[in-house]
């Protein structure tokens, strides 16, 4: 991770689709299956990423989408953490 200033700092790879999978994986167990919590991109043809792409970067997620990912991932990962998108100075 890259420090940004005192209390926040920035990751420096890309979320892949094996880890996005995780999430959307989550969701549906959880029952968010219905077409307001639909977190797959729009370009997928189901409901995982395309076999040999699960190191690739995660494309075309929609921003309330990835919200919602940095909000789960939070929560899972470590109370001690927030993660959070970066806002257009820090990217």
């Amino acid at each position: 991770m890259q420090r940004i200033d005192e209390n926040t700092y920035i990751g420096e790879t890309l979320v892949t689709c094996a880890e996005y999978q995780l999430f959307i994986d989550e969701m549906r167990k959880q029952g968010y299956s219905s077409r307001e919590k639909y977190y797959q991109p729009d370009h997928w043809t189901s409901l995982h990423f395309h076999e040999g792409q699960a190191r690739e970067p995660i494309l075309g997620v929609r921003h309330l989408d990835a919200e919602k990912y940095c909000g789960w991932l939070t929560r899972r990962e470590s109370k001690s953490w927030r993660y959070r998108l970066p806002t257009q100075k820090e990217s």
